[in-house]
């Protein structure tokens, strides 16, 4: 089990991200959460196979979002399963 912590900078905020992130994570076997920081990125959260995360974050880059997007910061970590489901943070 792997967790990624993935940050989002560009124009990521009021157009749906997390909304699209979580109508996307239906597809996979993953937990997580995603939320709107106040420096104006968007923070990722995932937990479950390393492949599926892949997979997960391929599929969210080829989405509306992906010119909206500038840069994407990953940090692979070890999960901490400490996530429940995929909630959208406020």
């Amino acid at each position: 089990m792997k967790r990624v912590e993935a940050y989002f900078t560009g124009t990521v905020q009021g157009v749906g991200f997390r909304y699209t992130a979580q109508q996307i994570v239906a597809g996979y076997d993953l937990l997580g959460t995603v939320r709107n920081l106040v420096d104006g990125r968007v923070e990722l959260i995932l937990e479950g196979m390393e492949s599926e995360i892949e997979a997960y974050l391929k599929e969210l880059d080829e989405t509306h979002l992906h010119d909206r997007i500038k840069e994407r910061e990953l940090k692979w970590l070890e999960a901490k399963r400490d996530l429940k489901g995929f909630r959208i943070l406020r």
